[in-house]
């Protein structure tokens, strides 16, 4: 039996390697995605999601500073990215290991020179590893970027696994179907339901998925009175009619299977929705 550790502390890796563990056994082989902007490889990752639409990538790249044998110049090595087709830049930072401890990459002087650093060059797809004193010939570079690609469009992100996280709908865009990976697909359904008191009102997510299986489930809806409903929720009133009840499901509406949901409420009038589900197809 093993004995607990109150002071084990576990990483983002540990939780993601128990869930690839245990999901096998829970009804299938669904990824679990979790940001992965704190994981550092040199091969590349999807980390999110750009302010244009486009999967943000991640990588990052080791090498060694370039020697600086003349005083008062700028010594500069390049490196040859253009495998990695990039579109724009969000970040880039970086360490390099000398022969007595660490420094930064951008490096700056006492009065906020950039003494060593790092460039970009448009015309040749290179980034430039910089060295203006000889103290840093030789050492080692561990440069990280995070970049788009000229090969994706805005609406890349919706089917790349890793661009949105699941462990938090609130971000996922509105009304789009998303892709996570490993056959799982993610639905943000918000807007209005029109609703006739006690009549059901159903909204289809996807339509035609006759071999769909909901994953998981949650959101719901505020009725006129300011109740919300979550998503599994049923209520009723003492007197049995109902106050407010919702459900997520697959099954026919309209002619084809669907994965759905509806809200019925006693309410009449505009209700809105908020509300999101996994589901395989």
């Amino acid at each position: 039996m093993a004995i607990q550790n109150d002071n084990t502390f576990l990483s983002k890796g540990d939780l993601k390697a128990y869930h690839e563990k245990i999901l096998p056994y829970l009804g299938g082989n669904i990824a679990i995605s979790t940001n992965n902007s704190d994981y550092y490889s040199t091969d590349e990752k999807v980390i999110g999601v750009w302010i244009d639409g486009k999967p943000l990538y991640q990588k990052t790249i080791i090498d060694t500073m370039p020697n600086n044998v003349t005083s008062g110049t700028m010594a500069n090595k390049k490196i040859d990215v253009s495998s990695l087709n990039i579109d724009k830049f969000a970040n880039w930072f970086g360490m390099m290991k000398t022969s007595t401890g660490w420094c930064m990459l951008p490096h700056v002087d006492g009065s906020c020179n950039v003494t060593d650093g790092l460039n970009y060059n448009d015309s040749d797809s290179t980034l430039w590893l910089r060295n203006g004193n000889s103290f840093y010939n030789g050492a080692t570079a561990y440069v990280t970027i995070q970049y788009t690609k000229t090969t994706d469009t805005a609406s890349s992100a919706l089917t790349t696994p890793g661009a949105y996280d699941i462990n938090f709908p609130n971000t996922w865009p509105e009304n789009t179907e998303i892709y996570f990976g490993n056959g799982l697909y993610g639905y943000r359904a918000t807007g209005i339901a029109n609703v006739t008191a006690n009549v059901r009102w159903d909204l289809v997510i996807a339509r035609n998925q006759p071999n769909a299986k909901i994953r998981s489930q949650g959101g719901g809806f505020t009725t006129a009175g300011e109740w919300f409903c979550p998503t599994p929720w049923h209520f009723e009133n003492s007197d049995k009619t109902i106050q407010c009840t919702t459900s997520m499901f697959v099954g026919v509406i309209e002619g084809t299977k669907n994965v759905n949901y509806y809200i019925m409420s006693s309410s009449q009038g505009h209700l809105s929705y908020d509300a999101w589900v996994t589901y395989t197809k």
